[in-house]
Order: C-alpha cells, then structure tokens, then sequence
C-alpha cells in the first residue's frame, strides 16, 4: 500500500492550478490559480452578478466577505494561516504562543544541559544562612 503525505496533497494542487483555466474575452489564457485569485478578491471587496431567476435576469449584489478580507490582506502582508480551530471552545492556543512555549523549553534545556556539563546543577545553589 502506498503511503500518503500532505505534501502530496499540494503537488497535485500546485499542478492544477498551473493548468489553464479558460481564455479572456480578448484571448489571453487564464489559469485555475488566476482563476481562483480572482474569486477571492471578487469575494474580498464584494461583487454583483446577473442571476436567471423565474426566467428573468436579475442583479443580486454580494457584499464583501470578512474572512476573504483577512485571507487577502494576510497574504499581502507576507503572515501564514492561522489557525481558526477552538475559537467557539477556547481549547487551542494561537500557534505562535505554541512556538513561543516550544522554543522557551529548548531553551531552558540547552542552559541546564550546559550547565550539567560544567559539574553544575541546572539550578542555582541554595544559600545556607548560619546563625551567631
């Protein structure tokens, strides 16, 4: 049985996206992921379309979508994906506090590990006080 990875997943994604999608009015060819591009931002600012309703056409007006305005500007601004996951529970934690924690934890470990090296404890000596 084959094995199956994520990134599997985006190789085939980055493939299909790099096939063409359809052609422009005046003939340039447009690919899936200009397609797709296009669709975010129609979403991010809003859009209007004719819609055939009851045999008529008629003009329904889409206003612009919160989280296509997040995704865009997110992207522009070079920040990954966050993740949105326990927002309703509270249960996850944003992930740079996830990579915040992880990295204070190297960290400490390193320090006591270089310290142990050295014949010392990863903890300070306690002081003794004598009375008299």
């Amino acid at each position: 049985m084959a094995s199956w990875s994520p990134k599997q997943l985006t190789r085939y994604l980055e493939r299909l996206a790099e096939e063409m999608h359809t052609v422009e009015d005046g003939g340039d060819a447009i690919s899936k992921a200009e397609a797709l591009a296009t669709l975010l931002w129609n979403k991010a600012l809003g859009y209007r379309e004719q819609v055939l309703k009851g045999g008529e056409w008629v003009e329904v007006n889409h206003p612009p979508e919160s989280w296509a305005i997040h995704l865009v500007y997110d992207r522009l601004e070079g920040r990954v994906n966050t993740n949105d996951k326990g927002k309703d529970t509270g249960n996850e934690r944003p992930i740079h506090e996830k990579v915040a924690e992880i990295a204070k934890a190297r960290l400490n470990s390193a320090a006591e590990a270089a310290a142990n090296a050295k014949g010392r404890t990863g903890r300070p000596p306690k002081i003794i006080k004598k009375e008299g």
